[in-house]
């Protein structure tokens, strides 16, 4: 056995809390966890990874990684027993350049740095690039690569496919089938089981903090809401981009000569592989940075929510947050509430809430801040069926009231509903 877990109670003082869940990993297999946005998931594998009091979180109960408790492990040993790759991948960075964050690992665990994964991962000759520089699925990618370097017998991650391009997906997914072939335990949580299916986990599903079902992953279904939306275009240019490039200081160009307009009333998502400017594109629109050459025009103000929702509040609570956007204005608030569900968080710290609830209060916000162009990125990365749902409810109804929506994205769900803009090669 690699992991086994008996806990009690784990969560947040005043807040959310999992409970009364037990859990083991023997080498080979695969556990997947899911259920909807906000259930624990998150909140049992923070747990699980001796994570959650970085958090103001609290465990009742043991995790044992190979038989021993896990707060017994010094942190360089921990390394060599357990890897956790977080949603938000950019936590689990610490290096300036993509080099050091890759080695620092395998200094810390073997004294030696074996660049050969780097390769694999596909970010062979990018030693010295900027970490922040990255994409969010490149940045993933990374943190695989320092996994599977590191020799950890244990990998847990939290929504690994969110950021991924499909070509990367394929690259993450033969990963997966090494480790398991090496006697190597994973533990992943995704909203979507049928992308593990071929591996015979075994599902966990949580709801309101407890298992519902554990077993075989074939014993489980869930019913998908359509998730379509209709454009309400009214023929006016809203966004046009004449000639964009851009690179960062010292690197080579993210984007070449990219020319598009969109109509107001439009959905509009940008689809590309990993890296290839999408991000940088949406910043651009929106004015938080500034093309090297081009010119981009917009009809109206503008609002960027980008990937990591928590860059963009100013308020400490979803309920200051939503009050504040609203301009106090109490229907409104309630208004946004029961659009998006919203009520049982109302009161929580941002960071405690799930990476699902950070984005619909994000989206939330922006939609009674009443702006003109809405720039999502990944407005639907770590949501269940149901809350994509939602969210395309709320973009509908932007539209419906002539707003324009652009948004970066990897998801099919979201891709399908819409035309789009495809960035390859560093241009349309």
């Amino acid at each position: 056995m690699l992991l086994e877990a008996s806990i009690e109670e784990a969560g947040y003082p005043g807040g959310f809390k999992v409970r009364n869940i037990h859990l083991e990993l023997d080498e080979g297999e695969v556990l997947l966890i899911t259920g909807r946005s906000g259930s624990g998931k998150t909140t049992l594998i923070r747990a699980i990874t001796n994570t959650i009091g970085i958090q103001g979180g609290f465990l009742h109960g043991e995790v044992y990684v190979k038989g021993r408790s896990i707060r017994e492990y010094k942190p360089g040993e921990l390394a060599k027993r357990l890897a956790y790759i977080p949603q938000e991948p950019w936590y689990g960075i610490i290096g300036y350049t993509v080099g050091s964050e890759f080695c620092y690992t395998q200094l810390v665990t073997s004294g030696v740095c074996d660049m050969r994964v780097l390769a694999e991962a596909g970010l062979n000759g990018r030693e010295d690039f900027i970490t922040y520089g990255l994409s969010a699925g490149q940045t993933q990618l990374l943190l695989w690569a320092e996994a599977m370097a590191a020799g950890a017998e244990v990998i847990v991650m939290d929504e690994p496919f969110v950021y991924l391009d499909e070509e990367n997906r394929g690259r993450l997914l033969g990963f997966v089938g090494r480790m398991i072939r090496e006697g190597r335990g994973l533990i992943i949580v995704d909203h979507n089981p049928s992308h593990w299916r071929s591996l015979n986990p075994r599902l966990i599903v949580l709801d309101k903090g407890v298992v519902v079902y554990d077993g075989d992953a074939s014993g489980w279904s869930v019913e998908v809401p359509e998730t379509t939306v209709k454009s309400k275009r009214k023929g006016r240019v809203a966004v046009e981009a004449r000639d964009i490039w851009f690179k960062y200081p010292g690197y080579s160009w993210v984007l070449k000569g990219v020319s598009f307009t969109v109509e107001e009333g439009g959905l509009t998502v940008l689809v590309g592989g990993n890296g290839s400017g999408k991000t940088t594109l949406l910043k651009i629109v929106g004015g938080l940075l500034k093309p090297t050459r081009g010119r981009v025009t917009t009809r109206g103000r503008a609002i960027y929510i980008p990937e990591n929702p928590l860059a963009y509040y100013s308020m400490p609570t979803p309920r200051e947050e939503l009050m504040y956007m609203a301009r106090g204005d109490e229907s409104r608030f309630l208004e946004a509430v029961e659009l998006f569900d919203l009520r049982g968080i109302l009161d929580s710290k941002l960071s405690n809430l799930s990476s699902g609830e950070r984005r619909r209060l994000a989206i939330a916000s922006a939609y009674l801040g009443g702006f003109d162009i809405y720039l999502l990125d990944e407005p639907t990365g770590g949501l269940d069926a149901y809350n994509v749902a939602r969210v395309l409810e709320a973009v509908q109804r932007l539209l419906d009231e002539g707003k324009t929506v652009i948004a970066a994205s990897h998801d099919s769900r979201l891709k399908g509903a819409t035309d789009r803009i495809f960035l390859g090669g560093g241009g349309l």
